[in-house]
């Protein structure tokens, strides 16, 4: 019978993987007459169980993000952003000449990028320009390592231009003269240039260094005349970026789960299966999300996947290889097929602590969704676990 019981769950799960994401008794009229099989359904909202859901802020690292962004939007995000442009081995040896006999002038100097996101109506992005003056990384780059951050306090930016594509900026070319020497002399260094935002209405999101946009990254433009007066124009692409946001997050309000991209947020859902029979087989096993539209607030490239991850013990672990499924859904809802998790709390109660939620784009945006969470008042609207299952009767 328990071979028996196998094939006929896999033949029902099969049938209604193709269905639609509300779960029927489709499949039912499969079963053969006489046998102690039953195709169920079951859902969180017919038959409430003990739910909670939470949400906090989490400090992680911005390396390895394919966007950097800038900008702020006034009472809601700032995003600041570093960079670093290297030319090793890149400088025309006539531009490197003239600087040693001092009879380079750099005319101008420009950073440049195509716009690939954006977020606030604002026209411009706001922000000073600023010489680092001491070395950082942006592999272990976090909104703390703001508080120690070493750089100029002079703002020496002069202008910028934003079209509906691309981004560019200018500034005091000053810097430039240090970094180019720092291919020259072991004593002088090249730690790059910090942008910070200053208010607005507007954060803009660029291609990073890893980036599949080749060559579009940030670039650096700069306009120089050597000795004989002759005007070149060099340009280099950035070889170090990250960007880092800060966003005030109201912690602990009840009734929601929220969820933000770049300054981390991310969420976590509990559903107490207990009251459900060991002894059963899962077909399906959807949770759903509802989204509160009043709150969330998306950018160009609105958030529309989540990351379902199930966490494997009371830290909040996910492990190296977490069980890991992506949810979508549209502006009202987001919902992910948990089957597996599911049927392994199921079979082993005491391994259910629950699912971490994260946006899919959590390192390349800003935006902010806002659920409603297990003690919203509207039952409703909570977190909703819907199950197609086997029984044995």
């Amino acid at each position: 019978m328990n071979k028996f019981l196998l094939f006929i769950s896999a033949v029902l799960t099969f049938g209604l993987f193709s269905c639609s994401d509300a779960p029927t008794e489709i499949g039912a009229d499969l079963m053969p007459p006489g046998d102690n099989l039953t195709l169920q359904t079951w859902n969180s909202l017919e038959h409430p169980i003990s739910q909670t859901s939470s949400y906090e802020v989490d400090t992680i690292s911005m390396n390895y993000s394919r966007a950097v962004l800038l900008g702020e939007v006034a009472n809601d995000v700032k995003s600041h952003m570093l960079l670093k442009f290297f030319f090793y081995q890149s400088i025309p040896d006539s531009v490197l000449n003239a600087l040693k006999a001092d009879s380079l002038t750099i005319i101008s100097a420009s950073i440049s990028a195509p716009i690939i996101y954006r977020y606030g109506d604002g026209s411009e992005v706001n922000f000073s320009v600023h010489k680092i003056t001491d070395n950082w990384s942006a592999l272990d780059f976090t909104i703390d390592s703001l508080n120690s951050l070493v750089y100029d306090t002079q703002n020496d930016f002069i202008s910028e231009e934003v079209t509906d594509t691309t981004f560019e900026f200018s500034f005091q070319p000053n810097m430039i003269y240090d970094w180019f020497w720092s291919e020259v002399v072991d004593s002088v260094k090249n730690y790059g240039i910090y942008l910070k935002p200053e208010g607005g209405n507007l954060v803009l999101g660029f291609p990073a260094l890893t980036s599949s946009m080749t060559n579009s990254r940030m670039k650096l433009t700069c306009v120089v005349q050597k000795t004989n007066g002759f005007i070149d124009t060099l340009d280099f692409y950035s070889s170090a970026d990250v960007h880092v946001a800060e966003r005030n997050i109201p912690l602990n309000e009840t009734g929601k789960i929220i969820l933000s991209g770049s300054a981390i947020t991310r969420g976590k859902v509990k559903m107490d299966l207990t009251s459900l029979s060991q002894r059963i087989i899962v077909n399906k096993a959807v949770l759903k999300l509802f989204i509160n539209e009043d709150e969330t607030l998306q950018g160009s490239n609105p958030s529309d996947t989540l990351y379902f991850t199930m966490i494997k013990d009371s830290t909040g672990n996910v492990g190296d290889n977490p069980t890991e499924v992506i949810g979508s859904g549209d502006s009202t809802h987001i919902s992910a097929n948990i089957t597996k998790m599911v049927q392994k709390w199921l079979n082993h109660p005491e391994t259910n602590y629950g699912i971490r939620l994260r946006l899919s784009d959590e390192k390349t945006s800003v935006n902010k969704l806002v659920f409603y969470g297990s003690d919203y008042s509207d039952s409703t609207k909570r977190p909703y676990l819907e199950l197609v299952y086997t029984k044995m009767n």
